[in-house]
């Protein structure tokens, strides 16, 4: 029962983020493109904030559940994340400190090593493992 209800709150929890990355990429297409009227920067934060956002909801389900969950971060996401925590001049955010703000604390930020960098590819991929040992995959990707 604890089962069906996690999954049914997780597809409910990320119908909203394909609709945000598309309007994401059509304005971050518009920033590269050269448009004054837009921040290339702005565009990837609010990309990035969005995803923390919805790992903030996986990580109190997470916690509900007793399930363990690990998120990777892919394209405009981990870009944004990226600029959050290495450009420490500029956004002097640490990962730990995007953690504890953001992230319950059991919840890990894991950066995807096939990851090309300069393809076109946004999103998140959620691995989930129930603690009867059940695992499932949750992905929203834009390519």
């Amino acid at each position: 029962m604890l089962v069906g209800l996690v999954k049914i709150m997780l597809f409910i929890g990320f119908l909203g983020t394909s609709v945000f990355s598309f309007q994401a990429y059509d304005r971050y297409d518009e920033a590269k493109k050269g448009n004054p009227n837009i921040s290339l920067f702005d565009v990837i934060k609010d990309e990035g904030e969005a995803w923390v956002s919805k790992a903030k909801r996986v990580a109190r389900l997470e916690k509900e559940a007793k399930s363990s969950i690990k998120i990777i971060a892919v394209g405009q996401v981990k870009r944004a994340l990226k600029m959050y925590y290495l450009d420490k001049n500029k956004y002097p955010a640490t990962i730990s400190e995007l953690k504890g703000e953001y992230l319950e604390e059991d919840t890990q930020i894991i950066q995807d090593p096939t990851f090309r960098y300069f393809k076109t590819y946004s999103g998140y991929k959620i691995n989930i493992t129930l603690d009867n040992g059940e695992k499932y995959q949750i992905t929203d990707t834009l390519k």
